[in-house]
């Protein structure tokens, strides 16, 4: 499972804040830390969907969501976390949004 945490060029992520916010991982996890948010290409690059196309017709467009957020189907899934919210309208199907699942 990949793990994506979205980096800007005036905010630095640093190892310790990513460490505290997901914790040990297993051998299987990987985290990406990106310079873009874009939510098709962190679907395509977690295997959910095979082109950036797909993944917008299927609800997946615009920046990440402010935040941690779990986005996926049943069978993939990803982390994306995004500490500085964006100017950008968020387009994210309902559908995809498996974070409530995760902390109840």
């Amino acid at each position: 499972m990949k793990h994506f945490v979205v980096q800007r060029e005036n905010q630095i992520v640093q190892q310790r804040d990513i460490d505290l916010v997901f914790g040990p991982l297993e051998a299987n996890e990987e985290i990406l830390v990106i310079d873009h948010d874009d939510l098709a290409t962190m679907a395509v690059e977690a295997g959910l969907f095979p082109s950036k196309g797909q993944s917008r017709r299927n609800g997946l467009a615009g920046p990440a969501p402010h935040g941690l957020h779990q986005i996926g189907t049943k069978k993939r899934r990803f982390w994306v976390w995004n500490p500085v919210a964006g100017d950008e309208k968020v387009i994210l199907n309902p559908s995809f949004d498996r974070t409530l699942g995760w902390f109840k």
